[in-house]
């Protein structure tokens, strides 16, 4: 492919001599790098051809802009520093000259620079002491206006700006130890530390060389390479690296040892041509066989003679190495390794023994025989069988077909065919030449022509039999199919909602009995009654009645918690019969009177001290007595307290004598 030039790339970029295009450097853009790449945020150095990346400046204490505002300074962003005003220092221009009286205020004036036509060069170089009028100059800087770069300490001028800068060291050449590699491969850039390289030279260091050039070792300087003359055999530069090196410098051929000419195609005198190389005709023999040299199967070591290759031995290697097992392969002189063909899957033979198959050990491939296919020879070809134990391969010969299921055998679920004899082996529960018959202890599943293992049910506990004959027996799967009211394995079990009915082994259904009116239970409680749950109906204890056993019998009485108590008689009166007299109440759970007021006794008939019986009504009353006794000369009414005076006395206490 023929290499193209690129017109310009500005000393930013390379050239990419197989598209003719610039490969610009980082900050640079455009057909030949000659514009800033303002999509990286890069602005044009002045009226320089460089571009660099504007650095931002302190911002402001107070006024939080940079260099505190256009007022106060002026940012450059080439170095990242702020131009203050005549009125501002600081950093950021934040912060007034010293005045002593606070505030800004015109200082002395000091000395202006040469270029920079501020005080002390501009608050970059230095500040202005207004007390003395001398500049105090900023690291890089001296002199009286500090204009001058300080270059003790290795600052030197930036172009023509009055600015000074601490120059950064290029990337040192691999090769060549200088920055950029000197200055025919780069120029360093010390502002920014970059180089740029030359035309032909890539690179940090402009150490490496562009596209279709080529390093020289010595020099370390990049060259067009040179093509060297091309041999006929092989079709290379110089015949090929075996046979000599291209110095393309200079565009000649260096040929090894037997080989001459311009391009090392030629065997040089006491060499004779093999397969494209040189031999030396007193070290390597030719073979017996194959009149080559090492009998073409080794290499020619010039001190050793003959490198036999693998499988070969001898002075001339026209011997196979039966050490390692390599035999001739005919008459053509070379030798080979046998491969080993597949072994059966059944017969462990290569190619399964030799009725099978005959092997070929050059390949390591079998060749089967008519009945026989696959790798091994261990598969049966179309329309033949193999035996599981001889593994040969036989033509099939069909079983008998069932009765019912219409497949050989009866299908595969009832036995399988031998079709190498043509006989059927039955499967468990199967009978017969075609394994339609059940056999004993089996019996057929309805007209499906599946037979089933016959299986005997569980024998009940109680009620010796299968399934405690209260169920039915599944032969199929020798469970009980159960009655209603029964459970369990052998159906020995009553079922929920059912009762067993005492030791006979049969159950019954378990009836409900009624509620009680107070008492929410059936029968009311056991204290009231139990239920029979084979009638449903309640049988009631001495003091219960009723359905529910919630009503009292005669000679009981109901407590208001439902429950009834035996009535116990309270003592009478003799003469009314009547309980406690009838002047109390009776308690009839413990037979016992409470008497009324001004009686008592057991059946409440005497009158308690102060009370007196009225002999009309035989009841008791208050006794009250009357004023002094009616002075013992009337007679005292004790019923009502009052006095029925005697004759010739009077007042309410018979003490003073009557009128007249």
């Amino acid at each position: 492919m023929a290499l193209l030039n690129c017109t310009s790339c500005s000393d930013h970029g390379t050239c990419n001599r197989t598209t003719g295009n610039c490969d610009c450097s980082l900050g640079y853009t455009g057909s030949s790098c000659s514009n800033c790449d303002s999509t990286l945020g890069y602005l044009p150095l002045g009226n320089t051809r460089y571009c660099y990346l504007p650095i931002h400046c302190p911002i402001g204490t107070i006024i939080s802009s940079e260099c505190s505002g256009p007022i106060q300074g002026t940012c450059n962003n080439v170095t990242g520093t702020c131009v203050c005003s005549i009125l501002f220092q600081g950093s950021s221009c934040s912060t007034c000259v010293p005045s002593g009286g606070g505030g800004c205020y015109n200082p002395n004036e000091c000395p202006t620079g040469t270029i920079i036509s501020s005080k002390c060069s501009g608050s970059t170089h230095g500040t202005c002491d207004d007390t003395t009028g001398n500049c105090n100059c900023s690291l890089g800087y001296e002199g009286s206006s500090c204009s001058n770069c300080n270059t003790s300490l290795g600052y030197v001028p930036l172009g023509n700006t009055g600015d000074c800068y601490l120059p950064i060291p290029c990337p040192i050449g691999t090769i060549i130890s200088s920055q950029c590699s000197g200055s025919t491969h780069g120029t360093c850039n010390d502002i920014f530390g970059n180089c740029t390289c030359n035309e032909h030279y890539i690179g940090s260091s402009c150490s490496n060389c562009g596209a279709g050039y080529s390093l020289s070792p010595t020099s370390g300087d990049c060259y067009l390479p040179l093509s060297c003359p091309t041999g006929s055999i092989p079709p290379a530069s110089c015949s090929g690296s075996t046979h000599g090196t291209c110095n393309d410098e200079i565009g000649n051929c260096t040929c090894k040892p037997g080989y001459t000419g311009t391009s090392c195609s030629s065997c040089d005198t006491g060499y004779i041509p093999v397969l494209g190389s040189c031999v030396s005709l007193s070290i390597c023999p030719l073979g017996s066989l194959i009149t080559t040299p090492c009998s073409g199967h080794g290499t020619c070591d010039a001190s050793l003679g003959c490198d036999c290759s693998l499988g070969y031995i001898g002075s001339s290697c026209s011997n196979c190495d039966t050490s390692l097992g390599y035999v001739p392969l005919g008459t053509t002189g070379d030798c080979y390794l046998p491969i080993p063909c597949p072994i059966g899957t059944i017969i462990s033979s290569q190619c399964s023994g030799l009725n099978h198959g005959t092997c070929n050990d050059i390949i390591g491939n079998c060749t089967c025989g008519k009945r026989y296919i696959g790798s091994s020879c261990s598969d049966c070809a179309v329309d033949y069988s193999l035996s599981p134990t001889s593994g040969d391969c036989y033509s099939p010969i069909p079983c008998s077909i069932g009765s019912i299921i219409s497949s050989q055998c009866s299908g595969s679920t009832h036995g399988t065919c031998n079709d190498e004899i043509g006989n059927c082996t039955c499967k468990t529960g199967y009978t017969g030449t075609s394994c339609s018959d059940c056999a004993v202890g089996y019996k057929p599943l309805a007209n499906t022509g599946y037979c089933y293992e016959v299986k005997s049910c569980p024998i009940g506990t109680l009620i010796p039999t299968i399934c405690s004959g209260n169920g039915g027996c599944n032969q199929q799967t020798g469970t009980c199919d159960c009655y209603e009211g029964y459970s369990g394995t052998s159906c020995s079990s009553c079922d929920t909602g059912y009762a067993p009915l005492s030791k006979t082994g049969m159950c019954y259904k378990v009836l409900s009995c009624p509620i009680g009116k107070k008492i929410s239970s059936q029968c009311s409680g056991p204290t009231h009654g139990t239920c029979n749950d084979q009638t449903g109906k309640c049988t009631c204890s001495q003091e219960y009645q009723g359905a529910s056993c919630s009503s009292c019998n005669s000679g009981y009485n109901i407590l208001d918690s439902g429950n009834c108590y035996k009535i116990i008689n309270c003592p009478q009166d003799p003469s009314n019969g009547q309980a406690c007299s009838g002047k109390g109440s009776c308690n009839d759970q413990i037979g016992l009177c409470t008497c009324n007021t001004g009686y008592k006794g057991t059946a409440c008939q005497n009158c308690v001290v102060g009370y007196a019986r009225d002999q009309s009504t035989l009841e008791c009353y208050f006794v009250k007595s009357c004023p002094s006794s009616c002075s013992n000369h009337g007679i005292c009414d004790d019923h009502y307290g009052t006095c029925t005076c005697d004759k010739g006395f009077g007042g309410n206490n018979c003490g003073v004598c009557a009128n007249g």
